[in-house]
């Protein structure tokens, strides 16, 4: 999960016997079309674990989207 490239801004959570998903998140004003905008004009993710972690800034940085978008997974 750590390498798949993808349009999340977090990284994805999994194991053998568990598939969490996206471990962070963002806030965002949503305008009456739809578009949403970032909390504050940039992005800040937010990250914790599934349990009863602390919420932190995350420092993770999103691998560059593959060309059309396609995820090779190498």
């Amino acid at each position: 999960g750590s390498t798949f490239a993808s349009v999340a801004y977090s990284p994805l959570a999994y194991s053998k016997t568990s598939n969490i998903g996206h471990t962070g998140y963002y806030m965002a004003v949503m305008d009456a079309t739809g578009d949403r905008k970032p909390y504050g004009g940039s992005v800040v993710l937010y990250t914790t674990d599934s349990g009863n972690g602390p919420v932190v800034k995350s420092t993770f940085k999103r691998p560059a989207i593959p060309a059309k978008g396609l995820p090779t997974n190498s």
